[in-house]
């Protein structure tokens, strides 16, 4: 068989650079066209999804493996006592043996690479049931690999490990399933994706309801026998939708707004916000530009977003339901931010090809709009300008629509005094970025060397593909161009792995080293200042104390009461725990008051489960002991509205018994 045959009958991307001829030189040059494409989508995306280690939420995934593993060493920590988001998952059940075979550094990039290629390919054949050129729907993925998704603190395919970037993948290929037809198996596959995160499924499970209620009006009846059955589980009292009708009493509340409150939809800040409002206008320029059937999965997945952050408002932040805000509907913004930018691509791709580009054409307009998206992915601050240069697109757009021909001279000018004003905008926005990311050289530098790379492999492919003109022939791969792409990769490669020497210190093994082990025998629960994973992981204990054991207060009353008490005895410590988020905020105005012994003797006599504290700083008239790490500790604070990086490698040791007995 042919070799651009075999490729077009197993549905590949990479038909597309494979030449017609059928002798050697010819399948060889289709090798190598092939092997050149795979490699620089495979840059592409290392460039743009380095991996951070066992940072954010993946400490919580990971830690629950290692108790799932262990034989009870974490059933004291504060984040189990009360009950874990794990009992809604089989993630910790499947996944945890990997981690014993492969110890935890090496089973999390094992695991890491593993969901990120499967959400990869299931962004490819999401992509290919909408668009039938091959060229086309490689230049779309590849984009959609540059461009950021999600809501602020939630971003789509997040390079560390956790199920949802699995449960993305499935929710992908479910959504690419049903666009060829295929039912039942998208069903199924959305149906195992909801034991591994069924937040993130139920987006999925919204747009395919959507998609095909107008065509099949008994979907209305299933879903109403659906919501009945939901109904008879509440009253039943099977977890965990019997908390339908329950309501958060005051003291609980409380403490879920302060360590949780971005759960909430009026409790969103400028962060999370903007993500959300680009999201809304490319949804809006998607919709304009799209053909028949991307418009019709873009306006299901629309109305889900639309749909879900109302209902988190009104069940969230007005009722305060407790299953409305664990549920977290807004997180459907997540499927809405990919689809949108798949399908703006789609239509400005499609649309140059058959009107061709102008400076002030609605496609330029928008393709402006795509660029500054893609390069907030590196530079948080030019996606300030996302929405306004989308409507104006937009606004252009109609304008043609409407009088049947571009705006005049006129016209013309103040749309290019717009860009103009807009591209100088985010230059500006991108320094101050790089303004900030000073604060920490070597971030600044990864930064930097991933968006050279993301460019490099983008130019690179799209010469590959032959650009996408209409008449451009894919050009079959070379020898110097192999080799391009074999150094990007390599460079890619080298680049991926951006762990800071603490972090790989904490994920290198099991043992720790033999002076810190002396100093933690028999000291009992800890609270570690600044880093909860160095007792999690490196000492493979249980935690007494830390600010992100509060992630539970969401979901357990009871682990929010304990948060909430133990959180005010040691805020008045001023560690830098709480100098870091707004999920932690701090008492002091003076991050660097001096501890005192008083201090320490207050703590420890109202914390009777305390064993021992390790401080970055020495506290005045107490005696204690100092470990001295191999690898600096790094954190970033927030004091007076600036951020500092606090680095140390030294670290001060106290007992509680030692106060308690005087």
């Amino acid at each position: 068989m042919k070799p651009y045959a075999a490729a077009r009958r197993l549905s590949l991307p990479w038909s597309a650079v494979l030449p017609h001829g059928v002798g050697k030189a010819a399948r060889v040059r289709g090798t190598l066209g092939i092997a050149t494409a795979f490699l620089l989508v495979v840059a592409l995306w290392l460039a743009t999804h380095a991996y951070l280690g066992v940072v954010g939420d993946a400490r919580f995934y990971n830690l629950q493996m290692l108790r799932h593993l262990s034989a009870g060493d974490y059933d004291a920590d504060l984040y189990f006592r009360y009950g874990s988001q794990d009992e809604f998952s089989v993630f910790t059940f499947i996944f945890a043996p990997v981690i014993r075979a492969f110890g935890l550094s090496a089973g999390n990039v094992i695991l890491n690479l593993g969901f990120q290629g499967l959400w990869l390919s299931g962004a490819w054949y999401l992509v290919r049931g909408l668009v039938r050129d091959e060229r086309v729907g490689v230049l779309v993925t590849a984009m959609t690999i540059v461009m950021p998704g999600g809501i602020g603190f939630f971003r789509n395919a997040e390079p560390f490990l956790t199920p949802r970037p699995l449960a993305e993948a499935l929710t992908l290929w479910a959504l690419g399933t049903m666009l060829r037809g295929h039912l039942f198996r998208a069903a199924a596959v959305l149906a195992a994706s909801l034991t591994i995160h069924p937040l993130m499924t139920l987006p999925g499970l919204g747009v395919l309801f959507f998609y095909l209620s107008a065509r099949y009006r008994l979907l209305w009846g299933v879903a109403g026998v659906g919501l009945a059955a939901v109904v008879g589980l509440a009253l039943l009292g099977v977890e965990p939708v019997s908390r339908l009708a329950a309501v958060f009493d005051p003291e609980w509340f409380s403490a879920v707004i302060v360590r949780d409150g971005f759960c909430f939809v009026s409790q969103w800040d400028v962060a999370e916000w903007l993500p959300a409002c680009n999201t809304l206008a490319v949804a809006g320029a998607g919709l304009v530009l799209a053909r028949p059937r991307q418009r019709r999965l873009l306006a299901a997945a629309c109305a889900v977003a639309v749909l879900g952050c109302c209902a988190s408002f009104v069940g969230g932040d007005l009722l305060r339901l407790v299953l409305v805000s664990d549920a977290q509907l807004w997180r459907a913004m997540w499927l809405l931010s990919f689809v949108a930018n798949t399908c703006l691509v789609i239509g400005v791709v499609e649309a140059a090809r058959c009107r061709g580009v102008s400076l002030t054409s609605p496609v330029a307009i928008l393709s402006l709009a795509i660029l500054l998206l893609a390069l907030s992915r590196f530079f948080a601050n030019a996606a300030l300008l996302v929405t306004p240069v989308a409507a104006a697109g937009l606004l252009v757009r109609s304008w043609e629509h409407h009088r049947r021909a571009p705006p005049g001279v006129v016209g013309r000018v103040l749309v290019m005094v717009f860009l103009g004003v807009a591209c100088a905008l985010g230059v500006f926005g991108v320094g101050v970025t790089v303004q900030v990311l000073r604060v920490s050289p070597m971030q600044l530098w990864w930064t930097s060397g991933g968006l050279g790379l993301a460019v490099l492999s983008l130019l690179a492919l799209w010469q590959q593909l032959g650009g996408a003109g209409r008449a451009a022939a894919a050009p079959a791969g070379g020898p110097a161009r192999f080799a391009f792409a074999v150094v990007v990769v390599a460079l890619a490669v080298v680049m991926w792995d951006q762990r800071p020497p603490w972090r790989r210190f904490i994920e290198a093994g099991d043992d720790p080293p033999p002076a810190l082990r002396q100093l933690v025998a028999g000291g009992g629960d800890m609270f570690w200042e600044g880093d909860v994973t160095v007792p999690w992981f490196l000492l493979r204990q249980a935690s007494y104390f830390s600010c992100d054991q509060g992630t539970g207060v969401l979901f357990k009353r009871g682990t929010a009461l304990a948060y909430k008490q133990r959180y005010a005895d040691f805020q008045k410590l001023g560690t830098i725990d709480f100098w870091r988020g707004t999920e932690c905020p701090g008492s002091r105005n003076d991050r660097v008051t001096p501890l005192t012994r008083d201090d320490l003797r207050e703590l420890c006599a109202r914390q009777a489960g305390l064993g021992r504290l390790v401080l970055l700083r020495p506290v005045q008239g107490a005696s204690g002991q100092v470990w001295v790490a191999p690898a600096d500790f790094e954190s970033t604070v927030r004091t007076d509205g600036k951020i500092s990086l606090v680095t140390s490698d030294r670290f001060y040791f106290y007992a509680c018994d030692d106060y308690r007995r005087h």
